[in-house]
């Protein structure tokens, strides 16, 4: 399979392997992945989207070191993109 170049080709490439693993038949696996792309670009299709990188962010340690300017330390500290940071302070 080649590698993927776009994120629906991610999902395909995920999607049926993790079908093919639980013991789908590889036509069978191929169609569930085909679907769930195809779902995926009706639903998100020319949107930006977000994928975390792992662990979830601990939102309350973020609030607690936040000093009212160190967006970037933050941004470095856990991770993430000073606009993450910026999005977990003005949500909280």
């Amino acid at each position: 399979m080649p590698e993927p170049d776009c994120f629906v080709d991610v999902v395909l490439a995920e999607t049926h392997h993790a079908a093919r693993s639980a013991g789908l038949e590889p036509g069978l696996a191929e169609r569930l992945a085909d679907a769930v792309a195809n779902r995926l670009m009706l639903r998100l299709g020319g949107q930006s989207i977000y994928v975390r990188k792992g662990e979830r962010l601990d939102r309350a340690a973020v609030l607690d070191a936040f000093d009212g300017r160190n967006h970037r330390e933050l941004a470095r500290a856990h991770g993430v993109t000073e606009r993450r940071i910026r999005q977990i302070l003005g949500d909280a």
